[in-house]
């Protein structure tokens, strides 16, 4: 994991989740794969989360990726460099959305578990936030990676001429704004908040470009309950709200 987050973005990292798995695809012994998921924090300029999966290979492990071009992985790092340029106007979508949640009682995500989301992008208080990338790793190398390592104005100038090239990293933002609610709290009152936050919001929302979509989780994991890859869920829907794209 640390070898491929050198040689791909260029920097160290911090793992900070490795969990074992079996996916099983049918009924015999040999249907199932095991493997293992590792996520970690990349030390960038915007520190990201980066998630890695392995899976056994000939009495070993390799990496196994969704993409022949990593294009999901490297998306983590695309994420990153896009919050860097645009930090400021995300910054200020970010605290409103802070401000605003808070001061009803509504509060974020536990800081340790934050950093064990098994998620590529930039991961903070209130907000995830990924986009897309490009599926060729070799050119995400040449040309995106010597970017990362810029500063200032030539990283400025250099990651707009990404853009200007592949347009989609920028169109395809998208900004999960995340908030928990207690569990004894009422569901119905809870939606209501959710569909009036979006009035108190939107001015700033509708400034920046990309997907932006508001998600309430209730404070509560059942043990009993295990999502299709065996981790524990929330034990109750989650109440969001998507908005649409403003390119």
């Amino acid at each position: 994991y640390k070898d491929y987050v050198k040689d791909t973005f260029g920097y160290d990292c911090k793992i900070n989740l490795v969990e074992a798995y079996t996916n099983a695809s049918g009924f015999s012994e040999k249907r199932k794969t095991d493997g293992l998921v590792v996520v970690g924090t990349v030390n960038y300029d915007v520190p990201f989360q980066f998630r890695l999966i392995f899976v056994e290979s000939d009495n070993g492990i390799t990496i196994t990726t969704f993409t022949p071009g990593h294009k999901n992985e490297t998306s983590a790092a695309v994420a990153a460099m896009m919050y860097k340029r645009y930090e400021h106007d995300i910054e200020q979508a970010r605290l409103k959305f802070k401000s605003e949640v808070e001061k009803n009682g509504y509060y974020a995500m536990n800081e340790k578990l934050q950093k064990k989301q098994e998620f590529n992008g930039v991961t903070k208080q209130f907000l995830n936030f990924n986009t897309d990338s490009i599926d060729d790793l070799d050119k995400f190398k040449k040309e995106f990676k010597p970017v990362m390592h810029l500063k200032g104005d030539a990283f400025n100038q250099q990651l707009q001429n990404l853009i200007n090239k592949y347009p989609e990293i920028k169109k395809s933002m998208k900004y999960d704004f995340i908030a928990y609610y207690d569990k004894d709290e009422n569901r119905e009152t809870v939606a209501n908040y959710v569909w009036n936050l979006q009035k108190t919001t939107n001015d700033t929302m509708k400034l920046h470009p990309g997907n932006k979509s508001i998600i309430f989780y209730k404070d509560k994991v059942s043990a009993s309950q295990l999502d299709e890859h065996k981790r524990l869920q929330s034990d109750s829907q989650e109440i969001s709200i998507s908005g649409g794209e403003n390119n």
